[in-house]
């Protein structure tokens, strides 16, 4: 995709993140995600918007969460073995 349709994708999603901070966008297969801080909204807490096309955003608020107090962050790869050896740990 080019960087001009990636732009129109963010324009048609911005009222999904308004207000709101650090947003993060992550490609998961060909799907999207942003999630983002609604630091203004009376949920306050995190939110997030979902697309398989870039151009129609679902929210998806009710199915992500986050721990309690967490503040802007990233998403990065964790091998399976690592997650399942964190869960197991006393």
């Amino acid at each position: 995709m080019d960087i001009h349709n990636r732009r129109s994708a963010m324009t048609c999603c911005s009222t999904a993140l308004t207000p709101c901070q650090s947003p993060f966008a992550m490609a998961i297969r060909n799907e999207h995600l942003i999630y983002f801080d609604r630091y203004q909204a009376a949920g306050r807490g995190y939110g997030a918007v979902w697309s398989t096309d870039l151009s129609i955003w679902e929210n998806v608020n009710a199915q992500v969460s986050f721990p309690e107090g967490a503040r802007h962050g990233t998403v990065i790869a964790v091998p399976t073995a690592v997650i399942q050896t964190l869960y197991n740990a006393p």
